[in-house]
């Protein structure tokens, strides 16, 4: 089961990430780890991906990817913490408007 944080700050702005693996933009997110509840997960995958440090609201959706198999749940948090910076797995993180947010995720990756 995977988990994934939509996070917004005070701005209504959207925390995105560029993933490295896929060249697409996302919210950040992964697999949860044995023990973990959902909560910590996202405070992890969040903090991992992004350097922002959250506090974890309310589940806003559970999706499947038929594809891969799995099912993530997703959750709306707000910054609490941290500065946005890109890592292993996140090629570049940005604050983006919901626009931006939707302009980004209809261009296809560039790999």
């Amino acid at each position: 089961m995977s988990v994934a944080g939509v996070v917004v700050d005070d701005s209504d702005r959207i925390l995105a990430v560029e993933r490295m693996d896929n060249g697409r933009w996302e919210a950040p997110g992964g697999i949860l780890e044995l023990g973990e509840t959902l909560a910590e997960g996202v405070r992890r995958e969040v903090a991992e991906e992004t350097g922002v440090h959250v506090e974890v609201g309310r589940m806003t959706g559970v999706y499947q990817n038929l594809t891969l198999g799995v099912v993530a749940l997703v959750f709306r948090c707000r910054p609490i913490g941290g500065v946005p910076t890109p890592s292993e797995e996140s090629r570049r993180v940005e604050w983006l408007t919901l626009d931006e947010v939707r302009e980004r995720r209809d261009v296809p990756p560039v790999l």
